[in-house]
């Protein structure tokens, strides 16, 4: 049962222990879409026809990596 576990464990887990590091030599993981972080400011009053215009982005991202960072 032990040798299932193990093999279904990614390699570069399974050969360095408990202090092994994920293998990021092959590059960035991209996402499907790409994503983007705004902020809403919401003390400033805004009318129906403004809406939106208040907005601002913060931070873009569209890597596994890039979000985590």
């Amino acid at each position: 049962m032990a040798t299932e576990a193990a093999a279904a464990a990614p390699p570069a887990l399974v050969a360095g222990g408990a202090d092994a590091q994920p293998d990021f030599s092959r590059g960035k993981h991209p996402l499907e879409t790409g994503w983007r972080l705004y902020f809403d400011n919401p003390t400033t009053k805004q009318s129906l026809s403004k809406f939106g215009q208040g907005l601002r982005s913060v931070y873009a991202f569209d890597t596994v990596e890039d979000f985590w960072g």
